[in-house]
This record gives structure tokens, C-alpha cells and sequence, in this order.
């Protein structure tokens, strides 16, 4: 969903209409030592390939090679990480050519919670006129502590592409986009830095299909290298649904999806990392009770 801010007025983080659930991700970390090199990848996608055929799942491979995709991703947050600890993630994702950013930006503020009504209430519109996309998003996660399981949260993303980087320079800057964050604590002095230092290259491999009762997934590995150091942080496997109505989706199709993301919990598991994700990994610590 696309929309033009028209800036008259500071949105009501309490006051917007319900917006659309239009995704629903499924997403495995993966231990980096195990997809390191291409062969690797290939004998990973091949397991939860054989794994989502024992499903009667139809799984298309891509027609040509895998190319991975770099992404250079930075995490935005006060030295208390005060964002964070509210629910909110502030990402910055630039790609790369040739090892080089391109001009273009997608700036993301993110609230993440497991409580529906909480995530639906929140109205992320920009209070600056830009263009930018709202996306609903229920998201299949491991529990944490247990090697298997399903977790659901919910989030809310304000995706925006833009060349400047003033917004991420200091709170100041970000309440003039967000001002509701001010009633939340932050304060307009604060300083925002990158969480922990670290920049993160995003390697994206996309794997191909798979089908469920006419719902199709793209199924995708990401892998995240701390830039700097060229260590790797984490990997995850991934498979997403977009639907223009989540209750077709409901019943037999997601039956099937989370029969899979159970599934590959038992048959990947020498592959798998459980207890974690990839915004833990760049924060260093557990998340908050109601949010990762």
C-alpha cells in the first residue's frame, strides 16, 4: 500500500482506522557456519525442499543461478535504547554495487509487539509530507528457550525511501517525522547512533517457490556479516506470504505453512540456531518482555 503524506497535522499513534493484514512471514535462524559458502546453501535448500515435498508441497527452483543480493543495514537507537525498549525498530537498509551504496535509502520505523489490537492502533504515518508504504505484518517465529514451537507477533512498518540521512542524525530530527515519540519519552536532545557500531553487509539469496493450495511463497536465506570485521553475525531462512485477504489465506493454506515451519524445526535441526534473531544478535541482549 502506497501513501502520499499530506503533513497537516501530527498523527495519533491511538487514533488511526485498522490497517490491512497483508503478509505473513515464517522465519528460522540459521547457523552462519553451516551457509557459508555456496555449496553449503545448496545442500540447506535442498533439505527444506525434500522437507516441504514429504508436505505435498509443490517447490519450484529458480530457473537460473542463485545471485545474492548485498544490502548494507544499519540499526538507529539512543545509547539507552529507548526505541527499543518501547517496542520500535529504526533501520536504514542501502544496497550495494560493487561494494559501493547506492544514493537511495529505505528509512523504517518498525513497532513490533505480540498483542494484535496494540500493533493495529498504532499509527505510523509520517507528520512530514513524503511518500511512503505502511505494510501489516504477522510474523512466525521460534519460542524462545524451546527448539520447537510457533511464536506470533505482529508488527507495523513505515517504509520510506529517501537520499537523506538528516533523519537519523539525532531524536530531534526523527520527532519532526514521529512526533508522537516525544509522548513516549524520547527526548528531542537525545543522540541516535548505530546500535553497537555495526554495520551489517545483508547477503539475500532467493531460492525459488513453493505452493500452498494456490498460495505462493519465495522462500529466502539472509545472511548478515558484520562489515567492518567481515565476521559472520547470524543467518535466517525465510518464506513470506502477501495476500489481499488474510481470510482466504486462514484455514488449509496456513494449516500447510505452519505444518512446514514445524516441520523444519525437526528435520533442519542440526541447521537451525534456536533463541534467537537477528535484531538480538545486533542489540547484544534479550529482547524486551513483549518484543524482539
Amino acid at each position: 500500500m502506497r501513501e502520499q503524506s499530506q503533513g497537516t497535522g501530527v498523527p495519533d499513534p491511538l487514533a488511526g482506522t485498522t490497517p490491512l493484514l497483508r503478509y505473513r512471514d515464517y522465519k528460522l535462524p540459521v547457523k552462519n557456519e553451516l551457509v557459508s559458502e555456496p555449496s553449503q546453501v545448496r545442500k540447506f535448500w535442498k533439505v527444506t525442499r525434500h522437507t516441504a515435498r514429504q508436505l505435498q508441497l509443490q517447490v519450484r527452483k529458480r530457473p537460473k543461478p542463485i545471485e545474492p543480493r548485498r544490502r548494507r543495514v544499519l540499526y538507529f537507537d539512543t545509547p539507552t535504547f529507548h526505541l527499543h525498549r518501547c517496542g520500535f525498530i529504526l533501520r536504514q537498509r542501502t544496497f550495494l554495487k560493487d561494494g559501493i551504496p547506492v544514493p537511495s535509502h529505505e528509512l523504517t520505523l518498525k513497532f513490533r509487539q505480540a498483542d494484535y489490537a496494540s500493533v493495529a492502533a498504532m499509527d505510523l504515518r509520517p507528520a512530514m509530507p513524503c511518500t511512503y508504504a505502511l505494510k501489516f505484518k504477522e510474523q512466525a517465529i521460534t519460542e524462545f528457550g524451546q527448539m520447537r514451537g510457533i511464536r506470533v507477533m505482529y508488527s507495523i512498518n513505515c517504509e520510506m525511501q529517501t537520499a537523506e540521512t538528516i533523519w537519523t542524525r539525532n531524536a530531534e530530527q526523527l520527532l519532526r517525522l514521529f512526533p508522537f515519540l516525544e509522548r513516549l519519552g524520547l527526548q528531542p536532545d537525545a543522540a541516535l547512533t548505530v546500535v553497537n557500531d555495526l554495520a551489517i553487509e545483508e547477503i539475500m539469496l532467493n531460492l525459488g517457490q513453493i505452493d500452498f493450495a494456490g498460495h505462493v511463497a519465495k522462500p529466502a536465506l539472509a545472511i548478515w556479516r558484520n562489515q567492518a570485521s567481515g565476521d559472520f553475525l547470524v543467518a535466517e531462512y525465510s518464506y513470506r506470504f502477501k495476500f489481499r485477504d488474510v481470510e482466504a489465506f486462514r484455514g488449509y493454506p496456513q494449516d500447510l505453512s505452519d505444518s512446514l515451519f514445524l516441520k523444519l524445526q525437526a528435520e533442519a535441526a542440526p541447521w537451525l540456531r534456536p533463541g534467537t534473531t537477528k535484531t538480538m544478535v545486533v542489540y547484544g541482549a534479550a529482547p524486551p518482555p513483549s518484543a524482539d
